[in-house]
C-alpha cells in the first residue's frame, strides 16, 4: 500500500539511497506501490524519479514485477534505454500487453534483448513497423534534458527485412488468390492482395547504400525491385540498378490473372506508371518492354475494348498515353490516333480570368484537353510517324490546335506544324464571354448570351459553370435564358433573387403547390432538370379554391 501525503515523497527519497539495506527493500516497494489501480499524478511523478535507481540494487525479481507492473510505458521505455531492464523484466512487460512500436525500438537500444526485440518484429505488421522505425528517430525526454536519437542501424535493418519478408509472402499469394475470376467484377474491380510498397519504402529509403544488395537478394529481391520501381525517385537509381530491377518491370505476377481484358489493362497502367517515373526504361527495358506489351495488348484486346469505350471518353486518351511511352508497335499507335481524333470533339470559351482579369489559356478555354493530351503523348512516340499527328489538325478544334502549339510537352515539329496551322486558320466562332459593360454596347445582349449557352450544350460540369453563372449574375438576362438553366443552379444562387421571385408567382397563397416545392427541395435534385421545367411542373398544377 502507498504511503500517504507527503511521506510518499521522504519514502522515495529513502529508495534512492545507497546505503538503504536490503531488508528494508520490502518494504519500500510496498510503500511505493498504489492502493488503487494507479498512483495519483503527483505520486507518479515521484515513483518515476525513484525507479531507476531502486532497480539498479533490487534483484527479487518478483518486487521488480511488482513495481514495473506499475509504470507507465513512457518509464518503461526510458528505462528499457537506459539498460535497467532485465530480460525477465521484459518478458513480464510483454505477457501484461505492453507491446507498441515504440517499446520495441527502446528495447532495440540494448543489444541484450535483441532476440526479443526479432521475436516481436516477426509479429509486426506493416503499420507497426513503420511507427517503429519512427520511434526509434524520434527526440525523448530523459528528466529535463531532451535525449536526440542515436542511429540504430540494426534495428531498421531488422525492420526492413521483416518488412520485405511480409511482401514477399504476398507476391507470392498473390497468384493463387487470383487464379479465378471473380462472380461479380465491378467497373473498379482490381486483382486481390497486390502489395502496397510504400510504408516500406519509408524505411527503405533510409539505406540507399543498401538497395544494390536488396534487389540481388535471393528470397527478397523481387519485391525490393518493385518497391524500387515504383517509390524511389528516378535521380536515386542508377543505370546498373534499374537494369537490375527489369524482372520486375512487366509485372510477370499478372501474367495469367483472368479478366484478361480487365488484368491486362491494369497491369500495363502500372507498367507505364512505371516507365514514366523512370523515362531510362525506355531504352534501358529494350526491346523486352515492347514486346511485353505487344503481348499485354492482344491477350487482353485492349484495342478492341478501346472501339467500344464511346460511353467513356477517358478510355482511349489513358490506353493511348499508357501505349505512348511503352510500345513499339506503329501500326498500334496509328490506330490510336484514329480512335483519339474519333472522340467527342470539345468545346471552347473564351473567359477573362476572374482573379486578375488575364486571357486563359488553351487548357482554360476547353471544355477538356484529353484528346488533345492524347495526341501529345503519342507524337512522343518515335516508332509513330508524325505525319499521322500533323495531318489530323484540321478535325481538331482550333483551340486544340492553339493548345498543340503552346504547351512545351508538345515535340518541337508538332508544335510549330500547330502554330503555323493555327496563325493560317483563326478561329473567328469562339465564343467571348464578356462582362456586364462590355454588353450594354451589344444591340441584342440576349442573342449573344444566347450563344454563349448554345456553345456548350452539351457539356455540363465546371466548365458549363463558367458560362452559366455568367447568365445568371448578368443584369441583361432574361427568362428565356434563364429557363434552360439547370434548376439546381438556380434555385441554389442565394446571391440573384431570381428562384425568389418565381416562387413567390408561382406558388402564391396555394399552401399545396408550397408543399410540392417543399418536397421538391428536400429530396435529391434531378441534375437534368432545366429551370424552366422546374416552373412549367409546379406551375401545372390546379390551383386549391376556397
Amino acid at each position: 500500500m502507498a504511503v500517504h501525503g507527503t511521506e510518499y515523497r521522504m519514502w522515495a527519497d529513502l529508495a534512492g539511497r545507497d546505503n538503504l539495506p536490503a531488508a528494508a527493500l520490502p518494504a519500500v516497494v510496498e510503500g511505493l506501490l498504489p492502493d488503487g489501480p494507479k498512483l495519483e499524478p503527483w505520486q507518479s511523478d515521484v515513483f518515476k524519479q525513484a525507479l531507476p535507481k531502486l532497480l539498479a540494487r533490487l534483484e527479487n525479481q518478483p518486487l521488480r514485477d511488482q513495481l514495473l507492473a506499475v509504470a507507465d510505458a513512457g518509464t518503461i521505455g526510458l528505462l528499457a534505454r537506459q539498460g535497467k531492464l532485465n530480460s525477465q523484466d521484459v518478458a513480464a512487460t510483454l505477457a501484461r500487453g505492453g507491446t507498441t512500436p515504440e517499446l520495441v525500438a527502446d528495447l532495440a537500444r540494448d543489444d541484450t534483448h535483441r532476440r526479443v526485440v526479432t521475436a516481436l518484429l516477426d509479429q509486426m505488421s506493416y503499420g507497426d513497423l513503420l511507427s517503429a522505425g519512427l520511434a526509434s528517430e524520434r527526440p525523448r525526454l530523459d528528466g529535463n534534458h531532451l535525449q536526440l536519437p542515436q542511429e540504430d542501424r540494426w534495428l531498421l535493418d531488422a525492420l526492413i527485412r521483416r518488412g520485405l519478408t511480409l511482401v514477399t509472402a504476398e507476391l507470392a499469394a498473390f497468384g493463387a488468390a487470383n487464379r479465378t475470376a471473380p462472380r461479380q467484377a465491378g467497373r473498379y474491380w482490381e486483382p486481390e492482395g497486390w502489395p502496397a510498397y510504400e510504408t516500406l519504402a519509408m524505411l527503405v529509403e533510409r539505406v540507399p547504400q543498401q538497395w544494390p544488395d536488396l534487389v540481388e537478394d535471393p528470397a527478397h529481391g523481387q519485391a525490393a525491385r518493385h518497391l524500387l520501381l515504383d517509390c524511389m525517385d528516378t535521380d536515386k537509381l542508377g543505370d546498373d540498378l534499374l537494369r537490375a530491377c527489369l524482372p520486375a518491370l512487366c509485372l510477370p505476377e499478372w501474367e495469367d490473372l483472368p479478366l484478361p481484358q480487365r488484368s491486362q489493362r491494369r497491369r500495363l497502367a502500372r507498367i507505364a506508371d512505371r516507365v514514366a517515373r523512370h523515362p531510362r526504361l525506355q531504352e534501358l527495358a529494350a526491346p523486352g518492354l515492347q514486346e511485353t506489351v505487344a503481348t499485354i495488348v492482344k491477350r487482353g484486346r485492349l484495342l478492341h475494348a478501346a472501339q467500344r469505350a464511346d460511353r467513356n471518353p477517358y478510355k482511349v486518351p489513358a490506353l493511348a498515353g499508357d501505349l505512348a511511352i511503352t510500345s513499339s508497335d506503329a501500326g498500334k499507335l496509328a490506330q490510336l490516333v484514329d480512335l483519339v481524333v474519333a472522340l467527342p470533339r470539345p468545346t471552347a470559351v473564351h473567359r477573362l480570368s476572374s482573379f486578375d482579369g488575364s486571357a486563359p489559356t488553351p487548357k482554360e478555354m476547353l471544355s477538356s484537353d484529353t484528346r488533345v493530351q492524347a495526341l501529345a503523348a503519342l507524337a512522343c512516340n518515335p516508332h509513330l510517324n508524325q505525319d499521322l499527328i500533323t495531318g489530323v489538325l484540321d478535325q481538331l478544334h482550333p483551340v486544340e490546335v492553339q493548345w498543340l502549339s503552346t504547351y512545351d510537352e508538345v515535340p518541337a515539329g508538332l508544335r510549330q506544324a500547330a502554330g503555323a496551322y493555327a496563325s493560317a486558320h483563326p478561329d473567328d466562332d469562339l465564343p467571348y464571354v464578356v462582362s456586364d459593360d462590355e454588353l450594354d454596347a451589344v444591340t441584342d445582349p440576349e442573342a449573344v448570351m444566347q450563344g454563349w449557352l448554345d456553345a456548350v450544350a452539351q457539356h455540363q460540369g465546371a466548365f458549363f459553370h463558367q458560362v452559366e453563372y455568367a447568365v445568371l449574375h448578368s443584369r441583361h438576362r432574361t427568362e428565356a435564358l434563364l429557363r434552360q438553366l439547370p434548376a439546381d443552379t438556380v434555385l441554389s444562387c442565394h446571391q440573384e433573387p431570381v428562384a425568389v421571385e418565381a416562387l413567390l408567382r408561382i406558388c402564391g397563397d396555394d399552401a399545396d403547390r408550397w408543399q410540392a416545392v417543399l418536397r421538391d427541395l428536400t429530396a435529391r435534385p434531378d441534375s437534368d432538370e432545366t429551370f424552366g421545367q422546374f416552373l412549367d411542373r409546379h406551375s401545372a398544377r390546379q390551383p386549391v379554391t376556397h
